[in-house]
């Protein structure tokens, strides 16, 4: 069943676009919390970044939406200043990572984003399995 689009109130975007930050600062702090190692402050962003699409797409359809909507605001953010802070990714590509892997989650309820699909790195299962190692160790 094809999911259409609503129209959020600005209210209800800016929690969505909150929700997925709070995920990602999440993302950091277990990183930190449980002494992952990455390559770089960069690795570690774009590790944040799966994280937060991870949490979000496990809550279904509300996260899905709050994930689109925070890639959707992404692309207003590369519009508007496309060059990135010294860390993260570019607005754009942070964008595309979570609609990738929106997709790779749920093709049937995200149709419209199918034509990315074909090039998405990284995809879904690599980083749920990605993650879902990393903390295996340290669920009950």
């Amino acid at each position: 069943m094809v999911q259409e689009r609503e129209l959020l109130t600005d209210e209800e975007a800016v929690a969505d676009v909150v929700t997925e930050t709070v995920h990602h600062e999440a993302g950091h702090a277990l990183a930190d919390a449980l002494d992952l190692p990455f390559p770089s402050a960069r690795a570690e962003e774009d590790a944040a970044d799966r994280f937060a699409a991870l949490m979000l797409i496990r809550e279904g359809p509300d996260g899905e939406r709050a994930l689109r909507t925070a890639a959707e605001e992404y692309l207003r953010a590369a519009a508007a200043d496309p060059e990135p802070g010294p860390e993260h990714a570019p607005p754009a590509e942070r964008a595309a990572t979570h609609l990738c892997l929106l997709y790779g989650a749920s093709p049937t309820r995200h149709p419209d984003l199918s034509p990315r699909a074909h090039t998405c790195t990284p995809d879904w299962p690599t980083t749920r399995t990605t993650w879902t190692e990393a903390l295996t160790p340290f669920l009950r």
